[in-house]
């Protein structure tokens, strides 16, 4: 079983260090060549992480650092720092790895999905494809990129559902979580003697020429800036049906609903390290519950009566319909196997134990009319356009500034709501309305008083 292997063979800070990484790998930016960029830095099992990857994931790390802390790495940080961004995307190729031979297979519906999630922390999707246009990330990447979260995160869900605890294990908590002491302290309180203590001028003076990081103000500045939403130009967009029907007919994995089946299950448990004997004794009473139900038994009552997964033994077994892609490996497979509407499966062993499957429906795979898609696709066509319209705007008003042809008050006096002037801000400070940027931070840093920016 490749799940037991698995916990067997990887860290359990490897499941902590994965879920929160993978999702941060395409949010960064780098000036390096795409020649020196592919070069590999380390290879698993025939997979290849890049020059280039680390790059990413290193400067983004390092970024969020500085962000939370305020402070530059030490070269002792910066070390400690790297040791873990390549543990990370080892871990997180490891854990990819696996997933794709777990068969986990994720729906661009549920990439979607999550994407529009991440949209909505953004405040709008305009927001969030200019995040991505000045990471320099196609779309496409990032979307495949969350697929990857997504099969790793579902990966992990298995594995942790998975794990068996011993009562043993169990007591040995219980009793640690309840330990308890008796302890006495003496507590003094500063505040008390600070009345007693005189500090002259030359001291203080002493102490501040021995720390003056502490008091130093960061650099500030102030900026001017347009901001152009593609929500203004919606109403500019038009979208022809014949428009929409091009895009149904050109994407059709998007409008794809997988097949799900209705399966019933009575599971006979096993804990982790059982011998053969007890497997096998496991097996016979699963083997001799199938022999009932072939004789005419009802499984339902049989369910109720042996199955170790109580939620559904209260039902009969029944776990409702799911998709391929819900189940363990294992699982699955059998109840997809299954021809007809009633059939039982072999004996099936996975993580959790033995089972009996009965399939009890099935609703093929079928792809969504253009009707029910037909507002989805015209809301993503809109936006689409809005931002296209929203980029040329902009590009254009920097091209008249530039040429001298238009300046930002002129450009004010016009479109009041599009001009607005930032407060003082320091590097690692958040920009009045807008979200914390690094690209817009730098930039403000980087131009000459009067300059405009790219």
């Amino acid at each position: 079983m490749f799940l037991r292997e698995l916990r067997k063979s990887v860290k359990p800070l490897m499941w902590v260090v994965a879920a929160g990484f993978i999702a941060s790998l395409f949010f960064t930016y780098t000036r390096i060549s795409s020649q020196e960029g592919a070069k590999p830095l380390v290879k698993i099992n025939g997979e290849q992480i890049t020059y280039l990857d680390f790059l990413r994931a290193y400067q983004d790390a390092y970024d969020r650092y500085i962000q939370a802390t305020g402070e530059r790495l030490s070269p002792e940080m910066e070390s400690y720092l790297r040791s873990q961004v390549v543990s990370q995307l080892v871990s997180s190729e490891l854990l990819y790895q696996e997933a794709k031979k777990a068969r986990i297979k994720v729906s661009d519906a549920e990439v979607r999905e999550e994407i529009g999630n991440i949209m909505m922390s953004f405040g709008s999707r305009e927001n969030f494809m200019r995040y991505l246009q000045y990471r320099r990330v196609n779309y496409s990447d990032f979307e495949e990129s969350m697929r990857r979260q997504i099969a790793i995160s579902r990966l992990t869900e298995i594995l942790r559902a998975s794990v068996l605890i011993s009562e043993q294990e169990l007591e040995d908590y219980w009793i640690l979580e309840r330990e308890m002491l008796d302890v006495s302290y003496l507590f003094l309180n500063p505040e008390r003697y600070a009345k007693d203590i005189k500090v002259d001028l030359e001291e203080a003076k002493k102490y501040y020429e021995e720390n003056t990081e502490q008091f130093e103000v960061p650099e500030r500045t102030g900026v001017e800036y347009i901001l152009i939403s593609p929500d203004e130009f919606k109403d500019e967009v038009k979208i022809t049906e014949e428009e929409m029907q091009q895009y149904y007919q050109e994407q059709p994995d998007s409008f794809e609903v997988e097949e799900r089946r209705r399966a019933s299950h009575i599971l006979i448990r096993m804990q982790e390290g059982a011998t053969r004997e007890g497997e096998n004794k496991a097996r016979e009473k699963l083997e001799e519950i199938k022999q009932q139900v072939e004789e005419g038994a009802d499984f339902t009552e049989l369910a109720k009566e042996y199955s170790d997964d109580r939620v559904s033994a209260e039902k009969g077994g029944d776990l409702g319909f799911f998709t391929y892609d819900t189940m363990t490996l294992e699982f699955s497979r059998a109840v997809f196997s299954l021809e007809e509407v009633g059939d039982l499966s072999n004996i099936v062993q996975t993580p959790y134990g033995l089972h009996l499957i009965k399939l009890t429906g099935i609703e093929p795979a079928y792809k969504k009319s253009f009707d029910e898609v037909k507002d989805q696709i015209k809301i993503s066509l809109l936006e689409d356009r809005a931002e296209k319209l929203a980029l040329e705007e902009i590009e254009k008003v920097r091209g008249e500034i530039e040429r001298g042809s238009l300046s930002f008050e002129e450009y004010a006096r016009e479109y009041p709501g599009r001009v607005r002037t930032s407060s003082l801000f320091a590097r690692y400070d958040t920009v009045d309305d807008l979200s914390w940027d690094r690209r817009f931070n730098e930039t403000a840093f980087s131009i000459e008083p009067g300059k405009i920016s790219s």
